[in-house]
């Protein structure tokens, strides 16, 4: 399974649980026999799901700051769960690019919601990434290459410096 369809069923679980109260990831792959699921999928999706039941109210708590205009038990459920798995993603899981969690957040919106919610989806975690400075993959590569920069110029200095003349 590719890791955007494990992410895809861990929006669907969290979902599920939103709307029945529980959910069991088992059933829900009965009810989607297209999914080949594969224990390290098995073990991302329960890890995303347990990382939102232990930090929920957190979690929720950045989608009522950053959706600006819009009373959280109006927010679509789809749109819920999409902003909760990326939140997951971006706060607790650093092995994940943000800019992957981003997009794929605005991807499922755009698969499972209604027209407008990718973009609603991608303002409020682009809201949250600014407002907490988090870097993106993007800025994490230019810091890098600046960085790279200035110790190879340093480097040349001091090698110039100790250069007999």
């Amino acid at each position: 399974m590719a890791r955007k369809d494990a992410r895809e069923v861990a929006m669907k679980f969290l979902y599920q649980k939103e709307l029945a109260g529980e959910a069991d990831l088992d059933s829900l792959l009965r009810m989607e026999p297209h999914y080949s699921i594969h224990e390290k999928d098995r073990e991302y999706i329960l890890n995303l799901v347990n990382l939102f039941e232990r930090y929920a109210q957190e979690i929720d708590g950045h989608i009522k700051s950053f959706s600006k205009g819009w009373e959280f038990n109006r927010i679509a459920k789809v749109d819920l769960a999409i902003l909760r798995l990326a939140l997951c993603e971006i706060l607790y899981r650093p092995d994940i690019p943000v800019s992957v969690s981003i997009n794929e957040a605005v991807e499922l919106a755009k698969k499972f919601s209604g027209d407008k919610s990718g973009k609603f989806v991608n303002g409020v975690l682009g809201g949250f990434i600014r407002s907490n400075q988090i870097a993106t993959d993007e800025q994490t590569a230019s810091e890098e290459k600046i960085t790279t920069e200035e110790q190879i110029a340093s480097e040349e200095k001091v090698e110039a410096e100790e250069k007999p003349q």
